[in-house]
C-alpha cells in the first residue's frame, strides 16, 4: 500500500501543534524539578509512523520499522533505532487516543470538566 505521508503529516502535525500545550496544562505536577529530555523524533513524526503502520496493512511492526527506518530516511531525519521507538511509543500514545476520537467525529471542545470524563 502507498501512504501519502506528506499528508498524513501534515495532519497529525497541526494536530500535535494544539495537543501538545494543552497536555502539558493537564499533567498533574509533584512539585519535584523534572527534566524535560527532548527527543530526536518529535510526537507528530511517532504518530505520522504508528499511523502508517496500520494504514500499511502490514502485520510486523519491526519489519515495518525497519523499512521506514531504510527507506524513508529523508523523510524522518531524526530517526532512531528500533528498541528505542517503541519506548518512545509511550509517550505517544495519549496524544494517538485523543487524535483518533478527534477523528471520530465526536465534540471535541467542552468546557464542562464533568462531560470529559467520558472520553478519557
Amino acid at each position: 500500500m502507498n501512504i501519502d505521508y506528506d499528508t498524513l503529516f501534515c495532519l497529525v502535525d497541526d494536530f500535535s501543534k494544539a495537543f501538545d500545550p494543552w497536555y502539558r496544562k493537564q499533567l498533574i505536577s509533584d512539585r519535584k524539578i523534572k527534566q524535560n529530555r527532548n527527543c530526536h523524533l518529535h510526537l507528530s513524526e511517532i504518530l505520522t509512523i504508528l499511523i502508517a503502520y496500520h494504514q500499511s496493512g502490514m502485520s510486523c511492526f519491526k519489519y515495518f520499522y525497519i523499512q521506514a527506518f531504510r527507506v524513508h530516511q529523508q523523510l524522518f531525519p531524526g530517526l532512531v533505532h528500533y528498541t528505542r521507538f517503541v519506548k518512545l511509543i509511550k509517550r505517544a500514545f495519549p496524544a494517538l487516543v485523543c487524535l483518533l476520537k478527534s477523528l471520530e467525529g465526536e465534540v471535541t471542545e467542552c468546557t464542562d470538566p464533568q462531560k470529559l470524563d467520558h472520553f478519557f
